[in-house]
C-alpha cells in the first residue's frame, strides 16, 4: 500500500445558503477536495498556504474566516497513481 494525501476544505455557510444547498442535493458540511499530494510535507505547506491567504482576506475586509483545511491521509494500491486518486477524490 502507497499513502496519498489530501487536501481538503470545508467551508462554512449561512442558514439559508446551507439550506439551498441541501436542497440541490449537496451536503454542505462535507468537506471538498481541493488536491492531492504524494509528500505530507506538500500537503500541509498548501493547507498553510491557504489558511493564511483566507484569514489575511477576510481580516482586510473585517469578516470573520468561513473556510477551514485539513489533510487527511488515504492508503491505495501500489498501482495507483496521483491522476487517479485525483479522479476520484474529486467526483466523490
Amino acid at each position: 500500500m502507497i499513502t496519498f494525501y489530501i487536501l481538503k476544505k470545508l467551508e462554512k455557510f449561512d442558514p439559508a445558503s446551507a439550506a439551498e444547498f441541501r436542497i440541490n442535493g449537496v451536503d454542505p458540511d462535507k468537506p471538498r477536495f481541493v488536491e492531492a499530494y504524494r509528500c505530507v510535507g506538500d500537503a500541509h505547506e498548501m493547507k498553510m498556504f491557504f489558511t493564511d491567504a483566507h484569514e489575511e482576506t477576510c481580516k482586510q475586509f473585517g469578516k470573520e474566516p468561513t473556510t477551514t483545511y485539513s489533510v487527511e491521509s488515504i492508503e491505495v494500491d501500489p498501482a495507483t497513481t496521483l491522476a487517479d486518486v485525483r479522479y476520484f477524490e474529486s467526483a466523490a
